[in-house]
């Protein structure tokens, strides 16, 4: 009972540091990294046993080598960076994702019951944020109850109903001037990458339940966040054509037969949405991000200008920009540098070639998303995508099954 807390608080917070409006908040600091260190240490006290203690010692070998490695990176780019981001670089990768190897080196299914419960969390911000949507932001039947202070590019007081769902954001889009869903997250992407990749594990590792794929998928609509909704159909998509568990013959026939359909669908809907955005400032800022994201890695090409040291590229943008970057890839280049990269490209190829040898195409499927998520959103620092690290880099090569994988494929 008290494991299975302390998990849905570890998922909780996964979903609070990942760029929500309770991480941005000016006027609490909810400690959110802090938080789930203390939380990871007390599960690893609960497991600490002679059982699980030749885990954990053959763990530390790896433990001490990845703190060297982050030891190295730290006297390279102090320099560069400020206390607080020193402290927070140490907290994130030199406490929590240790953590988070010990633990899955301990016991693997850790990382379905964490991501698990993720999932379970996040359907019901979807279902509490598609109602104050609807009826709050869309038809003005409920009104704000107060204002909360956020710093997101810049600091602002945005509405609140009730603290469980806040208006960040609005959109023009087809020449009209719409609201879009963003729960309680600082923007549309960052509460789209986290239905996202919920949606991911419920379809490729979870229990398919049909309520959660479609409440998940709509609320990635109300979002409006092109990328969401591009990688959000074609999850639904590869849901629809492997997930054949239909024993009726004719309504299987009439399954495949209206694949083509969908696809049609999809394809239309995703090409309305890029052409739109292609239009907007928005894009042109994704691209930009890009040309002047590789002019400064050019700079620092080894060890990056220093972990959140936007100034460089901010140097570059124009005075029009508000905030920093917008992808995962750019941000690790150009702060990271060639050796930061290393730590997310390792787990990831890790990850694909034991996927590959084992025939396990739902692995393959997640490492995609994730792989087009980093190169769309901006979460490379988020404990969300270190969790992710952290369970790559304690991946065995021998067969072994993540949630209900086994059973999928």
């Amino acid at each position: 009972m008290v494991v299975k807390i302390i998990e849905y608080l570890i998922s909780f917070f996964l979903i609070l540091e990942c760029n929500s409006v309770f991480r941005c908040s000016t006027g609490i600091n909810f400690h959110t990294i802090e938080v789930t260190a203390i939380l990871l240490g007390i599960l690893l006290i609960l497991n600490f046993n002679d059982k699980n203690k030749k885990k954990i010692i053959n763990s530390l070998l790896f433990v001490i080598f990845f703190e060297i490695f982050i030891f190295i990176y730290i006297i390279e780019i102090k320099a560069q960076i400020n206390d607080k981001s020193l402290t927070k670089f140490i907290f994130t990768f030199g406490i929590v994702l240790p953590e988070f190897y010990i633990l899955y080196k301990i016991n693997n299914k850790y990382c379905n019951e964490i991501f698990d419960k993720y999932t379970k969390i996040m359907c019901l911000i979807a279902l509490i944020s598609l109602f104050f949507y609807i009826f709050g932001s869309t038809l003005n039947i409920i009104k704000p109850t107060s204002k909360f202070s956020i710093s997101w590019g810049y600091e602002r007081a945005i509405p609140s109903y009730c603290n469980l769902y806040f208006e960040t954001q609005d959109i023009n889009i087809f020449g009209e001037r719409i609201s879009r869903n963003t729960g309680i997250f600082c923007e549309s992407p960052m509460y789209s990458l986290n239905l996202t990749i919920a949606l991911a594990y419920e379809i490729l590792y979870g229990k398919k339940s049909r309520k959660r794929i479609i409440l998940l998928l709509i609320t990635i609509f109300t979002t409006i966040s092109t990328s969401g909704i591009i990688i959000g159909q074609i999850l639904f998509l590869y849901y629809y054509i492997f997930n054949n568990k239909e024993k009726n013959k004719t309504i299987r026939l009439l399954k495949i037969l209206t694949i083509p359909i969908i696809a049609i669908l999809f394809v239309t809907v995703s090409n309305t949405f890029l052409n739109d955005k292609m239009q907007s400032t928005s894009y042109n800022a994704r691209v930009n991000d890009y040309t002047y994201g590789i002019k400064v890695w050019k700079e620092y090409p080894i060890f990056g200008c220093g972990y959140e040291n936007t100034e460089p590229i901010t140097n570059y943008l124009p005075n029009y920009y508000i905030g920093g970057l917008s992808n995962s890839i750019i941000e690790l280049l150009t702060e990271g540098g060639i050796y930061l990269f290393a730590l997310y490209v390792i787990p990831l190829i890790k990850y694909t070639n034991i996927s590959i040898k084992q025939k396990k195409y739902n692995q393959l499927m997640y490492v995609a998303v994730i792989v087009y998520l980093m190169f769309t959103t901006i979460f490379s620092y988020r404990l969300l995508f270190i969790n992710m690290l952290a369970f790559g880099f304690a991946k065995n090569k021998k067969r072994e099954s993540v949630g209900n994988e086994e059973k999928n494929e």
